[in-house]
């Protein structure tokens, strides 16, 4: 699995893809990858400056449709999109410093 956040200002785009290999008969296997959900341009449902600085691993994008209708990310994978969202958010901060 794959989970690719990427922000630009105020909004998001998102990617969950599952990847793997595909057993040819003995012969080096193909790499095959399968779009689990993609969403693009969706906005968060508040700011992540300022006293809601916190909410950041919370909270995950609101993507639509062309329809304009709501699109729903797989609940197993929640979790993750949050942290991925945490992650695209962080800008010189110490989530990967020791200590």
């Amino acid at each position: 699995m794959s989970v690719d956040v990427f922000r630009m200002r105020k909004t998001y785009d998102l990617l969950i893809a599952h990847h793997r290999v595909a057993e040819t008969g003995g012969a080096r296997g193909r790499m095959e990858s399968k779009v689990i959900f993609r969403g693009r341009q969706g906005c968060l449902p508040l700011e992540l400056t300022g006293a809601a600085k916190d909410m950041a691993g919370q909270i995950f994008p609101e993507f639509f449709n062309k329809a304009g209708e709501p699109m729903e990310i797989p609940p197993a994978l929640v979790a993750v999109v949050k942290a991925a969202v945490r992650g695209a958010n962080c800008v010189a901060c110490n989530l990967l410093r020791p200590g």
